[in-house]
């Protein structure tokens, strides 16, 4: 199934707006235009994470980018981590990169201008592979 995404304000409270109706075959996002392009793709990695593992019950789904670690949502995470690697592996470089010089999840997506949900599953990724440079 191929996702098709939109611009289209889906309202203050979502940065994104995710669905999947399988008696069409259709997977579609709508995220909102005045967001910077890296949140966007984000929410695009979100939806196609969300593709490969599973969709998400009722098929439907708001994606919201949050500013504190402890906010994200797993599931999220879950998502980006499996599709990551092979959708925006410079990313997941730049993030090992930063990794070098800062430790706080936070502070590396403001670095590498990446969401902190982008951040935290490559981070994720890096750690359960060993690769995360040491303190």
């Amino acid at each position: 199934m191929e996702l098709r995404v939109e611009e289209f304000d889906v309202g203050p409270s979502a940065d994104g707006y995710f669905f999947v109706d399988h008696s069409d075959d259709l997977a579609a996002l709508a995220v909102n235009p005045e967001l910077p392009s890296f949140v966007k793709r984000s929410c695009e990695i979100q939806a196609h994470g969300h593709l490969k593992k599973r969709p998400p019950k009722g098929g439907r789904r708001f994606i919201v980018e949050v500013e504190e670690p402890e906010d994200l949502d797993p599931n999220a995470i879950l998502a980006i981590r499996s599709v990551i690697e092979d959708l925006q592996p410079g990313w997941v470089e730049e993030v090992k990169e930063a990794c070098r010089l800062a430790n706080h999840p936070r502070v590396i997506a403001g670095w590498c201008e990446l969401s902190l949900s982008v951040v935290v599953a490559i981070i994720e990724n890096l750690k359960a592979r060993g690769e995360l440079p040491e303190d």
